[in-house]
């Protein structure tokens, strides 16, 4: 239950899931990450680190097995009527797991199925691609965050068209309504700023904030704007990008504040949301930016920010690995700062409506009833 959008996705769902009708059970890899404090206590956590049994003579698809193996018994002893996974990572495990049990399973797709595949899967890529397409293929239900992710899974995964459903996801637009009047401490924004642009999300090579850092190093010294970068999030890169900020004199502009369990107050204090992703699924800081009213800047990945921003009818798309096109479209913002707000507002009334906690939680309630019922009528 680490810091990104998926987990966050479902601590929400196991939250709010009516408990009249559903007693939710949480099976992890690991039982790590921020996420697991909102998890309400009464429900049980099964974890496969905290029960696999050790073993030191390693072979390539040993852990996978035992991983396997583990599920199927938590699964095979429980007795769910459903199991419901929400990562291709789980995906890989809860197909084989299921297998030949009478066991309704709904499979998950939040991101690209190519890129995804292609930036995560590093060895064995042909095998894993055929296990995963068969695990995709045999659920009974494969449900899509967005349209583009849908047709992707037929053409790559060759999942029949049915079987898909496509589901945008949803935020709890109460609690950031509430949440983002907090304080944050020690903040304050840099004298005669220009432009206060801020970037939340763990700090990788998929995340590319490294383009959004040398877009407004460009424009700091080359252009001499007054620049604010708020980075929030953590990841294997952020030492990285802070010494790069050290040794450019940049600190003044530029700030790391880490993960944040509460991001929403950065919304309030900013005028540009950017995310200039590789990958992406259907992002929820697009969402909660589009809802608060907060003008974004995304890179055009493959599936998701053009989707969720209606062909740029509610922000603004830049082509990948192009810190030129950011800082260019960040200077726009500034110069013109009235399409932008334009954009923000009509982007704000289309996310509080399709964006809704309470019809995402009608519809993914009704699938499992529908899921568990045919299952059960076979």
């Amino acid at each position: 239950m680490e810091g990104g959008g998926s987990e966050r996705q479902m601590a929400l769902l196991v939250r709010n899931l009516d408990r009249s009708r559903f007693a939710p059970e949480l099976y992890l890899q690991h039982r790590s990450g921020p996420h697991l404090a909102s998890i309400p206590h009464d429900i049980p956590i099964h974890s496969f680190d905290a029960e696999a049994s050790k073993n030191w003579i390693h072979w390539p698809g040993r852990i996978r097995q035992q991983q396997i193996r583990h599920l199927r018994k938590v699964i095979a002893h429980n007795q769910y009527d459903l199991v419901f996974d929400r990562a291709l990572h789980m995906t890989q495990l809860t197909g084989p797991a299921t297998t030949g049990l009478n066991v309704a399973r709904i499979s998950t797709v939040v991101a690209s199925p190519s890129d995804d595949f292609e930036f995560y899967e590093k060895r064995f890529r042909w095998l894993k691609r055929k296990l995963l397409a068969r695990a995709y293929q045999q659920a009974d239900r494969v449900l899509a965050v967005s349209q583009s992710i849908a047709r992707e899974m037929q053409s790559y995964f060759h999942v029949p068209e049915q079987r898909i459903q496509v589901l945008y996801s949803a935020i709890d637009q109460e609690q950031i309504s509430a949440a983002v009047n907090e304080p944050i401490a020690d903040y304050a924004d840099v004298e005669n700023v220009e432009l206060r642009v801020l970037c939340i999300g763990r700090i990788t090579d998929v995340k590319r904030q490294q383009d959004v850092y040398d877009a407004a190093k460009f424009l700091i010294h080359e252009k001499q704007r007054r620049i604010q970068v708020d980075f929030v999030g953590d990841g294997p890169l952020k030492s990285n990008l802070e010494q790069q900020t050290n040794r450019d004199g940049l600190q003044q502009f530029i700030r790391f504040h880490g993960f944040r369990s509460n991001p929403f107050p950065f919304y309030r204090h900013t005028d540009l949301l950017c995310l200039a992703s590789l990958c992406e699924g259907l992002p929820n800081v697009i969402m909660e930016a589009m809802y608060l009213g907060v003008p974004v800047l995304a890179s055009d990945c493959s599936s998701g920010p053009r989707e969720l921003l209606g062909d740029q009818s509610y922000g603004t798309l830049v082509p990948t690995k192009n810190p030129p096109a950011i800082a260019a479209a960040i200077l726009d913002r500034i110069e013109h700062p009235k399409p932008w707000l334009d954009r923000a507002q009509q982007a704000q009334e289309v996310a509080t409506q399709r964006h809704q906690l309470s019809n995402w939680l009608m519809k993914i309630e009704s699938l499992f009833d529908e899921v568990v019922q045919r299952r059960n009528n076979r």
